[in-house]
């Protein structure tokens, strides 16, 4: 994914749906890059072995941040044609939804910091 489609997450509604889009692949592109830098030299004893378990989550922690606040967004928009209890579930999702932005930005960071120890010890 190009840098510069990643801002198409700020199109109203359309960025909704494109940050399902965005989450995926980067998931996906943390899992390749981490897979592409374990086992790349035999003689290296310094490298860091890193276990299925040990990889951050960031494709599930994402996709919950983009359910909830969507689905928050569109309860809070159409809050004159719903209930009156379904009308107490929108802020809740938008908040819960943001947790879960925090965490998914903090895994990232983590996910940065460990392919940046990677690479590093691939240097020497």
């Amino acid at each position: 994914m190009s840098p510069g489609s990643v801002w198409l997450q700020v199109i109203p509604v359309f960025g909704l749906v494109w940050q399902f889009f965005v989450v995926i692949r980067i998931a996906h592109s943390i899992s390749k890059e981490m897979a592409s830098n374990i086992g790349e030299s035999i003689l290296d004893n310094s490298q860091v072995q890193i276990k299925e378990s040990d990889e951050p989550s960031t494709y599930t922690i994402g996709l919950a941040y983009c359910t909830l606040t969507t689905l928050g967004g569109i309860i809070n928009y159409s809050i004159g044609h719903i209930s009156s209890y379904l009308k107490l579930f929108g802020p809740l999702f938008v908040l819960t939804g943001m947790v879960c932005w925090i965490i998914y930005w903090v895994r990232l960071a983590m996910a940065k910091n460990k392919l940046f120890g990677l690479s590093v010890g691939f240097a020497r």
